[in-house]
Parts: structure tokens; C-alpha cells; sequence
């Protein structure tokens, strides 16, 4: 006693908070639910086997269907229905919920959204022409593919696209001469053109509105579409139970922005030109080549002027707007916030609960001390700037290729690089529901480590879901205090690409710079234009 009496105010409680860590600091799991096909018993059961294991909260997320029969439609009666006893239990057994805002899948979307609130790109086509001549023909419907691994393999228009725009330059050298180019779009009926072409080689150049052909995904750059969509799926769910938003539901989640681009294309909507011109003060239209081909020393500046358009239209779209209906109705909401258009910092910044991922010894590639400056680092340099207490991380993905190689020590490992890049809750990845009774190969997501009632050191888990609540505890008294600020390069990587947003730093190239940072004791936060301009003080 008289030990404890020369600590500090509050040494008390601290202590016995962490030998009996509030609910909210032990772990969490993400629940696959594959085809919905889920039964009341069985789910009571599991979350009976997470509690008594040391996991107080789930995050729900549906996949498609994979089984034969027992499959239940995403947001029917049936599954709304399963949810809200899913939530009613959690309930009882002092557990949390949190709702993927979306699927099946984790992309933010559904079969239900209409074909004008879906995910669109800006394209180019374009072909070359040897002047003089007279050029008499359909307009270029060939799309160029990138190096990009992330595209989706459309070879041609369909005629569902919307033309936007038609230019003309001429070639020299590969580049486009500014002073040649020449809009056309006037011009053009039925997409084709009759243009007499000067002497030279010339690329006449097409731009179109293109919806992507798949995955569902709402239109993350229209504001007045996430709303519809936040209205509609939210209101589902708070129609189903929302007595318990805020209290045993805590939020809803929005996954890493994995949205494929067409070829060479990169996210746009209706209405982004005249926008663009009130915003930045001049017409897009005629430097629309400059984004993906050199056209003299404007190309630079263009390519920031739309990569920044790009972040504020991508953080008023969707991170306010699905933000926004989340306060509105008693709820937070948590955003992994790396893989779009918009600075990563500052998106986490803002968004309610920050979450990152990426593990330490990931694929049977990164070193076990991970020192790499990646989505991890942003995300929580991000909350620290911005104010975020809670950072959260999806944990264990990918620690191994193959399933059920992971062991608790290999957990432990990742689990303090987890906590080194600042994650103060763990969301464990994962847990599938599984009605085979364990240890036993049952159901499971090939990225996720299976700490659930299938893997034979289950009866052990405990052990380490202490360990991480009280480091979570701990990690939550008190702020951050970095040795070193680093300024992220993101207006460099804006002159260059407005390709590469679906990359989640923006292929910012760091070397080792973490490394040896952190071998030689010190440790950083990254800072932005945003935040040496706005928050920071002398």
C-alpha cells in the first residue's frame, strides 16, 4: 500500500484496469458469414465460444454463396432477421457488434444499387494518324491496358460509356505539343468524326464515362449516390435494430478500397468536369491528354490539380457522407482509408475509428520486425495528427499462404508489430462461422490466421487475448509521442501519376529509412501539407 501511495493520482484504477481490462480492449474478430447460411444456434454458440476465449466483439460480413443449399439473401427478412439476434445476443453476452456497410463481400456496394449510382471511370482511347489526310470514321474503342495488377481486362467500349470529350495533338517525339491541341467533341455525331488531318502525326484522343462491369460497387465520387446508398442499406439495419446503435452496435465498417479501374482509367463521375472548373478555375477538357501521355511543362501541374480535386471530392463524397449518417445515427464509423483517391492521413484523420492492417511476417515475405513505411504508419500517424485515440487493426491477415500454419507464438510476434505501428484494438482475422465442431479443416477464408474453435490451440487462445487487452489498455493512457516528424512526399506523387491511387501509399519510395530509424531507437509520425498549414504550432 504505502508503494501505491507515492503514484500518481489514479495509479488505482490504472492498475486494476489492467489486470481487468475493460471490455472494449480485449480482442475482436471479423465473422465470415459465407452465403448468409447461418442458424440461430449456431451463432449463439459461437459468440458463447469467442466470450469464454477472451474475444468480446465481432465485425459481421457476408460473402456469396458457396454451399448448395442453406444460403440466405443478403438483406432479405430472413437475414435481417439473424442479424438482429446476432446483435440481441452479443447483447447479453456484454459483447459488441460491428456491421460490414455492404455486400456480400467487402466492397462497399450491393446487386441492389441502380446502374447510374455505380462505380464509374474516366477513359481514354485514341488512335494515331499520318497527315495530310482525310480522316472519315468511327471514333477509337480500344482500351490500353497498364501494369497495373489491379485493372479490370475490358478490351473495348460496349456502347454503354459516355463520350466526354474528343482532342486532337500532334506527336513530336512522343509528346503532345501544347499549342496543337484541338478540342473536336463538337464535331462528332454518332461517335464518329470527319476531320481533315494536317500534316504530321497526329493522336486524336477520346475521353468517356465508363461504368465498371462488375463488383457492384456505389459510386464512391457522387455524393448524392452515397447517400441513397447510406439511406437505404443503413436504413435496413436501423429499421432491423436500431434500438442498439451506439450501445451494443458501435459501428459499421468500411473495408481497404479494393475497387478495380478499367484500363488506364481512374475514378470519375457525372459531373466532375464543371466541377473541376468552379473549383480550380479553368476548363479540364482540352488538358485531359496531360493525364496520361507529356504534353509540355503543364503536365506536372495538371496531374496535381486533378489529383487534389480527386482527394476533395473523394473525402466530401464518401468519407463525409458515410461519416456524416453515422453521427446522425449514434454510431461510428471505422474506415480502413488507404487505397482511393484521397491523402491517407487525412482521411484518417477524420474518419471516426482509423483501421489499418498489413502483418508483420505477412505472405512468408516481411521480416517479423517490420519496419516498413506502408498503410500502418499512415493510418495511425493519421489519428494521431487528427486527434484519434482508437486505432484499430484487421490482424494476422496473410501471416501465412497456407491456413492453419499459424501458431500463437507467430500471433504474439505479429501482435506486438501490430501494436509498434500504433493499433490500440485488434479486429482478429478471422473467424468463420463454422458448424464443424473442432479441431477440424472446417470453413475458412484462405488470408485469414482461423483463430476460432477449428484450430487445436483454440483452448490456449486466452492466453494471448489477455496479453493484447491489457497492451491495448495500456497503449490508450496518453498520447503519442514521436522523436521524429516525416513529411509524406504526396504532392510529388501528384505531379506524377493520377493512375496510382489504387496503390495504398501512392508508391511513395522510402527505402529503409524505417528501418533505420527505428533499429537506432527512434521512432516517427508522418505529417502533411494538410496539417503543417492547419494544426501545427511553433
Amino acid at each position: 500500500p504505502t508503494v501505491f501511495a507515492a503514484q500518481p493520482a489514479g495509479w488505482d484504477t490504472l492498475r486494476q484496469q489492467f489486470l481487468h481490462p475493460p471490455s472494449d480492449c480485449w480482442p475482436h474478430t471479423r465473422w465470415w458469414w459465407f452465403g448468409s447460411a447461418v442458424t440461430k444456434e449456431e451463432i449463439r454458440w459461437e459468440l458463447e465460444q469467442m466470450r469464454d476465449k477472451g474475444i468480446l466483439g465481432v465485425e459481421q460480413i457476408s460473402m456469396s454463396p458457396v454451399y448448395e443449399k442453406g444460403n440466405i439473401p443478403y438483406l432479405s427478412d430472413e437475414f435481417l432477421e439473424l442479424l438482429r439476434y446476432t446483435v440481441m445476443s452479443a447483447k447479453q453476452l456484454g459483447m459488441q457488434v460491428s456491421i460490414n456497410f455492404g455486400g456480400p463481400g467487402w466492397i462497399i456496394g450491393g446487386d441492389w444499387v441502380p446502374q447510374q449510382d455505380r462505380m464509374k471511370d474516366l477513359v481514354p482511347t485514341f488512335i494515331d494518324l499520318q497527315g495530310p489526310q482525310q480522316f472519315s470514321g468511327a471514333l477509337p474503342k480500344k482500351l490500353t491496358r497498364t501494369n497495373r495488377s489491379w485493372e479490370i481486362p475490358v478490351p473495348e467500349l460496349n456502347g454503354e460509356e459516355r463520350l466526354l470529350a474528343v482532342v486532337v495533338g500532334k506527336l513530336v517525339n512522343e509528346t503532345i505539343e501544347p499549342n496543337s491541341i484541338t478540342l473536336l467533341t463538337d464535331r462528332i455525331k454518332q461517335n464518329s468524326l470527319q476531320w481533315s488531318v494536317p500534316p504530321g502525326r497526329w493522336r486524336l484522343m477520346a475521353f468517356w464515362l465508363k461504368y465498371h462491369d462488375q463488383g457492384n460497387a456505389v459510386d464512391h465520387m457522387s455524393q448524392a449516390a452515397m447517400q441513397r446508398y447510406c439511406d437505404y442499406i443503413g436504413g435496413k439495419f436501423y429499421h432491423a435494430f436500431g434500438e442498439e446503435f451506439g450501445k451494443t452496435v458501435d459501428s459499421f465498417f468500411c473495408d481497404s478500397f479494393e475497387v478495380p479501374n478499367l484500363p488506364s482509367g481512374f475514378y470519375w463521375s457525372e459531373g466532375l468536369l464543371e466541377s473541376f472548373q468552379e473549383i480550380k478555375g479553368y476548363d479540364l477538357t482540352p488538358h485531359l491528354p496531360a493525364l496520361w501521355w507529356p504534353v509540355g511543362e503543364l503536365s506536372e501541374k495538371v496531374r496535381y490539380d486533378v489529383n487534389e480535386f480527386l482527394h476533395q471530392v473523394g473525402m466530401k463524397a464518401f468519407f463525409q457522407t458515410f461519416l456524416d449518417w453515422c453521427q446522425a445515427h449514434h454510431v461510428q464509423g471505422r474506415i480502413q482509408p488507404y487505397g482511393f483517391t484521397t491523402d491517407v492521413l487525412e482521411s484518417a484523420g477524420v474518419t471516426h475509428i482509423p483501421e489499418t492492417e498489413i502483418c508483420p511476417g505477412e505472405k512468408d515475405a516481411v521480416p517479423w520486425f517490420d519496419t516498413r513505411i506502408g498503410p500502418a504508419k499512415y493510418t495511425s500517424s493519421g489519428a494521431h495528427l487528427y486527434g484519434r485515440n482508437l486505432i484499430t487493426v484487421e490482424a494476422y491477415t496473410f501471416i501465412h499462404w497456407e491456413p492453419f500454419r499459424a501458431t500463437l507464438e507467430e500471433l504474439k510476434i505479429a501482435s506486438d508489430g501490430h501494436l509498434r505501428h500504433g493499433a490500440n484494438k485488434f479486429y482478429n482475422h478471422g473467424y468463420s462461422y463454422s458448424p464443424e465442431r473442432g479441431p477440424t479443416p472446417g470453413r475458412g477464408m484462405s488470408p485469414d490466421a482461423n483463430i476460432s474453435h477449428i484450430n487445436t490451440w483454440w483452448q490456449y487462445y486466452p492466453m494471448l487475448s489477455r496479453y493484447l487487452a491489457r497492451c491495448c489498455y495500456l497503449l490508450r493512457q496518453g498520447d503519442f509521442a514521436p522523436d521524429v516528424a516525416l513529411y509524406s512526399p504526396l504532392a510529388n506523387q501528384w505531379t506524377l501519376n493520377v493512375l496510382n491511387a489504387r496503390k495504398w501509399t501512392r508508391e511513395f519510395d522510402w527505402g529503409e529509412l524505417g528501418q533505420l530509424l527505428i533499429a537506432n531507437g527512434y521512432d516517427f509520425d508522418l505529417i502533411n501539407d494538410d496539417v503543417l498549414q492547419h494544426r501545427a504550432k511553433i
